[in-house]
């Protein structure tokens, strides 16, 4: 079994606590770190839109079209900001936790809209996605000691026809500044890698364990996919949404991934005075309610 294992590109931590949706933040200081193909796309509930998510779309791609042809940004870009507020609240789980804030939720569609609206306009992008395209309709399946699985050759294929691809969108959003736009503040070498990490990742099923390992080493993932050694975990509870949860023992920041509330991991454990619950106080605040009986809390420092 390849158990994927993500570290932090800046406390270099591992991730050892489990994602509630496809967004990994790291277990020690909260950073967004990844995100889950997995999580995103086996979490019941949330692998399919709905319905309303596929009349929306059958709707407005005649609108999409149109606007495209007319190089129209702006309007392609407010028919995908309508399109994935319906998918975020179709498929929450392709999201961060923290799609439940507002002015998160709002940033993170304009961000996926933009980037959709520019892969769209630029030509090359789609001359290029058309490629993967063709390609990928002459996959041939083997049947091996590990079940079915994909030629290797076929498999690479689509792998060599996705690099200038991914390369290309890279460019368009590098120029466009879009990066900057992204609520977690991820930046554009993330932003490249996760596109690359969630590609392996939508193939690993359908490859035999040769061409995985292959895969990994072109793409610099192979460090990801390791023998996963159970960590030492604590058991906090959220201050704001008073979930409980585990927490890796030692962590200096974790993000509740019920309510998306950062928390200061380093801090002891605040007991409510007035109903007798143990929770762990949000970070950069003093003070804060109990999420049981709103009692006024104050923080005690490690």
């Amino acid at each position: 079994m390849w158990i994927r294992r993500v570290r932090c590109h800046v406390c270099g931590g591992p991730k050892v606590t489990p994602s509630r949706t496809a967004y990994d933040y790291c277990s020690w200081c909260g950073t967004f770190v990844d995100w889950n193909h997995q999580v995103a796309y086996d979490t019941r509930g949330s692998q399919q839109p709905g319905p309303q998510y596929d009349a929306l779309k059958v709707y407005l791609m005649p609108q999409i079209d149109a606007a495209r042809r007319r190089g129209d940004r702006a309007a392609v870009e407010q028919a995908y900001r309508r399109l994935y507020a319906q998918h975020v609240a179709d498929c929450p789980a392709a999201y961060s936790p923290r799609v439940g804030d507002e002015t998160y939720r709002e940033r993170i569609i304009a961000f996926h809209a933009a980037s959709d609206a520019l892969r769209l306009l630029d030509l090359a992008s789609t001359a290029l996605e058309s490629e993967v395209e063709r390609v990928s309709r002459t996959m041939f399946w083997m049947h091996t000691p590990e079940g079915q699985v994909v030629r290797p050759d076929r498999f690479f294929a689509v792998y060599n026809a996705f690099l200038p691809l991914q390369k290309r969108i890279d460019g368009v959003l590098r120029d466009a500044g879009v990066a900057a736009h992204h609520p977690d503040r991820a930046p554009e070498a993330l932003l490249h890698k996760i596109a690359i990490s969630a590609f392996v990742q939508n193939w690993i099923p359908r490859l035999d364990k040769a061409t995985v390992q292959a895969a990994l080493t072109m793409t610099g993932l192979a460090a990801q996919y390791e023998e996963m050694v159970a960590p030492s975990l604590d058991r906090r509870a959220c201050a704001e949404c008073g979930n409980r949860f585990d927490v890796a023992h030692g962590a200096q920041c974790v993000m509740c991934e019920t309510c998306g509330t950062m928390l200061d991991a380093r801090a002891h454990d605040v007991r409510c005075g007035q109903c007798g619950a143990d929770v762990t106080p949000p970070q950069g605040e003093r003070q804060f309610a109990c999420p049981y009986c709103k009692c006024v809390l104050e923080i005690v420092r490690r």
